[in-house]
């Protein structure tokens, strides 16, 4: 907060800047969702649609991002978009082979999730004269 006072012809005047502060608040929240014997075809369906909406997301996000600077760079998309084949793949082989007469399967998915809010800055002035 800044105060200047002005004189000029007997008359004074003063300005007051004030600026409002930047604040977030964040909420937590964890998350547990557990599954046991679920039917192994529901249970990969259930599982590579998560993985292919993140993949879908991560498109989704560079393009935005693209779309508001075109020197954006892929390059940290495509890392993630690997990253989520390699899991996808990883757990296809974990369903073929040997536990390709498997009938049920469990599984456990932990979730945090943060949920953010911040007010906007912004920049203000009184002004009194006397």
């Amino acid at each position: 907060m800044g105060i200047t006072f002005r004189s000029g012809k007997n008359q004074y005047q003063s300005i007051i800047n004030y600026q409002t502060l930047n604040i977030t608040i964040m909420k937590n929240k964890a998350i547990n969702i557990e599954e046991k014997g679920m039917n192994l075809e529901d249970g990969k369906s259930m599982i590579f649609r998560i993985i292919d909406n993140q993949i879908q997301n991560q498109k989704l996000k560079f393009q935005a991002e693209w779309e508001r600077d075109h020197n954006t760079s892929p390059e940290h998309k495509e890392k993630a978009i690997e990253n989520l084949l390699n899991i996808k793949k990883q757990l296809k082989d974990l369903f073929a082979g040997k536990y390709e007469d498997a009938h049920k399967i469990n599984f456990s998915l932990n979730l945090e999730v943060n949920v953010t809010s911040k007010t906007k800055s912004s920049k203000k002035e009184l002004v009194m004269n006397f």
